[in-house]
């Protein structure tokens, strides 16, 4: 070990921050060569240049990160070194391998969140909300803070906001998108938060939501206004859903088990990214619509309806192509809950388009005016007249074979839409928990949803479903575990707790609400990642509720909770146990 100059308060007052300079290794393959030499100004600039990015400083360069007074410092080439804050000791050196397991770390990024919010006692609306947002990135830059930023000050009408996010580089595998990534954490804080100030307050949870949710033309923290939401909608129906249960709900808990409810909303802006489309009609009559898209949760069934639809066809005789990237249009990347937003859309489109075209040559073949006619089943015929029409599969063939006079039926669409049409879920979420062991069981759980329009109601059920289960390894089992030397300890799935079926609430209720946007098609929105945002939150504040303490870090495993349990004695009383 080196011994570096110590690094003094006088020196961090008087080095410019602008000028600091990376400890970086000299590479080759995978081999461990030594260490870049760090001289002592680079500890001193480095250590410089993250007191300097925490208060909120601009540099183009990765901040090292400190904890425990520990520099930990990482480069490109995934090497990590680790200094003492104040001596500039080289502690230990670590090279995360092929064998870092990165695959499983990029599901999920680890945050840290400090709110305090103000409200006026006197009718309950929120004054002000006080954030400071970390996210644990891993070695490479990525983490989703700007999202979680805006959500957090986005779901409630506060006119004073403070939000500070800071993306952390550590010596962790990096991270990666997983279903609505940062809207998750932000949303577990700010709802866990809401309910404690409804209990302060003496006021009903969802009164203190609905009295302060945003509503169209609310302002964003970005200044910018709300489109037409539906959160204040989801409330209301969840109101009336609790009211139900609340009438049909009998019996009391065995002993030794104490029951929560909890509620949480949550939300997602929705992804937005051009796309295109392609509909042709084949020589028997049908249309096949050819896209670029991944067929994900059953995204070419609801296609296929929204060409039907626009084409006036039916169902049965639309037929979806996902192709390759060689051949097909451009459908962009398959996230962000967009694919029925933007390629649905397209997809509209392209139908009207084919749908022009099949009447224009009906039109000339039965000489009317392409207004005056309609396509029923598989004909094209004139409105009034039944006997004078034409099928579908001659205007194909009139249209491809040698000779023919007419082009073929080849429609075209694409959308570019740059407003986001953001979707809103509300949870009721019942739990059981177990005062002797801390095991949790979710026994009911009620998800209303704003889709904007439900094109496939199945589909979209399924989404909530699985979004439902998803929570519940969010709130209850899955986690990320380091050891001291940042190793990934929960690597494979026999260290990972995934939900089994056994985990799942054996009741779960859907409650579709469609406020349709004038953007997507047939006014329908994304639907993929809503339901999953406050589903861990609805859970931890069911568990608030039974056992009358405040857990803050998910997951809330058994063994945290038996904690929880035996310093909550007396428990806060609840109408629910």
């Amino acid at each position: 070990m080196k011994n570096y100059v110590p690094v003094t308060d006088e020196m961090l007052r008087n080095q410019d921050p602008g000028d600091w300079l990376m400890a970086r290794r000299n590479y080759q393959g995978w081999s461990h060569s030594p260490l870049t030499q760090v001289t002592r100004d680079n500890v001193k600039e480095l250590q410089l240049a993250w007191v300097w990015a925490m208060n909120e400083g601009q540099s183009n360069e990765p901040s090292p990160v400190v904890h425990n007074g520990i520099i930990y410092l990482t480069n490109t080439m995934n090497t990590v070194q680790a200094l003492d804050a104040r001596t500039g000791d080289l502690i230990w050196e670590n090279h995360l391998g092929p064998n870092s397991a990165t695959g499983i770390a990029a599901m999920r990024n680890m945050a840290i969140y400090q709110d305090k919010v103000f409200v006026a006692t006197t009718d309950a609306r929120l004054t002000a909300l006080d954030a400071r947002i970390i996210f644990d990135a891993g070695a490479y830059a990525g983490a989703p803070v700007g999202i979680a930023a805006l959500l957090l000050g986005g779901y409630y009408t506060v006119p004073n906001l403070r939000i500070r996010g800071f993306e952390v580089l550590t010596h962790k595998p990096g991270v990666g998108a997983y279903r609505a990534p940062g809207a998750v954490q932000a949303t577990f804080a700010l709802e866990s938060l809401m309910d404690e100030l409804a209990l302060k307050l003496g006021i009903d949870p969802l009164d203190l939501r609905l009295l302060n949710a945003c509503r169209e033309g609310d302002l964003l923290p970005t200044g910018r206004p709300w489109p037409k939401i539906g959160l204040v909608q989801c409330l209301e129906r969840l109101r009336t859903e609790r009211q139900r249960l609340n009438g049909a709900r009998q019996g009391s808990p065995r002993d030794g088990v104490r029951r929560g409810v909890g509620v949480a909303v949550g939300g997602w802006l929705g992804g937005i990214e051009p796309a295109s489309a392609v509909c042709r009609l084949d020589r028997d009559g049908t249309l096949t619509v050819v896209l670029g898209m991944v067929d994900m949760s059953g995204a070419a069934t609801g296609m296929a309806q929204i060409a039907a639809e626009a084409a006036g066809l039916p169902l049965d005789d639309v037929t979806v192509v996902c192709a390759d990237t060689e051949s097909a249009p451009f459908a962009g990347s398959s996230g962000g809950s967009k694919i029925t937003y933007t390629v649905g859309l397209a997809v509209e489109r392209a139908a009207r388009d084919a749908r022009r075209q099949i009447l224009a040559i009906a039109a000339d073949r039965l000489e009317a005016a392409a207004d005056d006619l309609e396509i029923v089943g598989r004909s094209v015929r004139v409105r009034g007249m039944p006997d004078r029409g034409v099928t579908l599969a001659q205007i194909a063939r009139s249209s491809m074979e040698f000779g023919a006079k007419y082009e073929p039926v080849f429609g075209r669409g694409a959308s570019a839409t740059t407003a986001r049409s953001p979707a809103f879920a509300a949870h009721l979420a019942e739990v059981e928990v177990d005062t002797d062991t801390g095991r949790v069981r979710v026994v009911r759980q009620v998800v209303v949803q704003d889709v904007g329009r439900a094109i496939n109601p199945a589909a979209i059920a399924a989404q909530i479903h699985g979004a439902v289960a998803q929570g519940v390894g969010w709130a209850l089992l899955e986690g990320m575990s380091y050891d001291a030397h940042g190793q990934l300890r929960s690597a494979t799935l026999m260290d990972y707790a995934l939900p089994s079926i056994t985990d799942a609430p054996p009741e779960v209720e859907t409650v579709i609400l469609e406020v349709p946007t004038e953007h997507g098609p047939f006014g329908a929105k994304g639907v993929g990642e809503p339901p999953v945002v406050a589903a861990p939150a609805a859970i931890a504040n069911a568990i608030a509720d039974a056992i009358g303490r405040r857990l803050t870090d998910l997951p809330m495993t058994s063994e945290a909770l038996a904690r929880a349990i035996d310093t909550a004695k007396p428990a806060l009383s609840s109408p629910n146990r």
